[in-house]
């Protein structure tokens, strides 16, 4: 007697295959099932907040959720979250807006592009992040687990830069935030 195995997290009763999928942060692109991690970082490229989503899934409607609660002065993001919407919004928080403009849009907004220097430490914290084989390669089929082995990889990592006392980029720290 043989048993099927499958690739994915196992279907919850009264869920097909995919609504399950979905439940757990995963999504089917052209690469196959995998998990788009949305995430803030502060000025010191320490790991904030972050919102799992299914890799076929918009990075745009994590915003609202990565930014509740959140004191800030700035928000600086890529081009994917350059829409009026998401600007005026942050305005009327008090947020200001760095972001690029995308290259068809009609009245470019303008940004200061030494801030936007800043955005780098994302990658950075992503590039630090997938060093560890379990958070690259989605090892855990429930979502709950993944976001844990996340939060243990992000401390693990924020404790080893806390040792050389490095402040990556050189930046001064204020009361900044990051967005991807």
């Amino acid at each position: 007697m043989s048993k099927s195995i499958s690739t994915g997290p196992a279907p919850k009763r009264g869920c097909s295959r995919d609504q399950s999928r979905v439940a757990q942060g995963v999504g089917r692109s052209r690469g196959g099932l995998n998990t788009r991690i949305v995430a803030l970082v502060d000025a010191m490229g320490r790991l904030v907040k972050f919102v799992l989503q299914p890799g076929n899934a918009a990075e745009r409607p994590a915003l609202p959720a990565l930014l509740d609660g959140l004191a800030t002065q700035e928000l600086i993001a890529d081009k994917a979250y350059d829409t009026d919407l998401i600007r005026n919004g942050l305005t009327r928080a008090g947020i200001r807006p760095v972001i690029p403009a995308r290259a068809r849009r009609r009245q470019p907004a303008w940004h200061d592009p030494m801030v936007y220097g800043l955005r780098h430490l994302v990658e950075n914290r992503f590039a630090a992040l997938k060093e560890y084989r379990g958070i690259a390669t989605r090892y855990c089929k429930l979502g709950e687990m993944y976001a844990a082995n996340l939060c243990l990889v992000a401390t693990v990592v924020a404790t080893r830069e806390g040792e050389t006392g490095q402040n990556p980029g050189g930046w001064p720290t204020v009361n900044r935030q990051l967005a991807i």
